[in-house]
């Protein structure tokens, strides 16, 4: 039992500081390692067991080297944020905060390659509080900026999928809110425009 919740423990925290993909790649290495070791189990004497147990333990380990570079993650605290739903800034059990200045990032096509885009510009090493803003032309700043949601939390290694999912069901919550035919929504040059309005956060230590 204890060592099953120091693999999962392991596990966290590399999806905390190198992400999906190379938790994927840790996975299958762990499904392989673990086979490998049940066939030396079971015939002791063929070598081919053993060196599909020493290449996938090479392999764990220029996997984890390939991502720390990539990444240049450095020892930080990041909040344990969900990748299969949003979390709510109003639902994180945090007391105290330092928010730094606003930043924007204004979307005029917003897709899943948008918003890795806008996640891979953010810091290894700090988490986020942002809003989305719906600007149906952001050309004419007279028309009403439609605030989307609640402010929530993110990092570098937040879901875009996700994200994305959660900025479509908005959308289509505003249409019927306000009985508006979905060529409002359509996207293009000019036309509307998701404004992501984003600032750092940090614990205040202090408390």
């Amino acid at each position: 039992m204890n060592l099953i919740l120091i693999l999962i423990f392991c596990l966290w925290t590399t999806y905390i500081k190198f992400g999906l993909l190379p938790l994927i790649q840790i996975i299958i290495w762990l499904i392989v390692f673990i086979s490998s070791n049940i066939l030396i189990g079971l015939n002791p004497w063929n070598i081919k067991f053993h060196i599909t147990r020493i290449l996938s333990i090479c392999v764990i380990i220029y996997i984890l080297w390939i991502n720390s570079l990539e990444t240049s993650v450095h020892l930080s605290f990041l909040l344990p944020l969900s990748i299969n739903k949003i979390d709510l800034l109003e639902d994180v059990d945090v007391s105290y905060f330092i928010v730094l200045p606003l930043k924007e990032e204004n979307l005029r096509s917003w897709d899943d390659k948008d918003i890795k885009y806008f996640l891979n510009s953010l810091d290894d090493e700090d988490n986020y509080v942002i809003d989305i803003e719906f600007i149906p032309f952001e050309d004419d700043m007279t028309a009403p900026h439609v605030v989307l949601c609640y402010p929530f939390l993110i990092n570098k290694y937040s879901s875009s999928t996700t994200i994305l999912q959660f900025i479509d069901e908005r959308l289509d919550f505003m249409l019927k809110k306000y009985y508006l035919d979905e060529i409002v929504i359509q996207q293009g040059i000019p036309g509307p425009t998701i404004r992501i309005n984003y600032t750092k956060i940090y614990l205040d230590d202090s408390k």
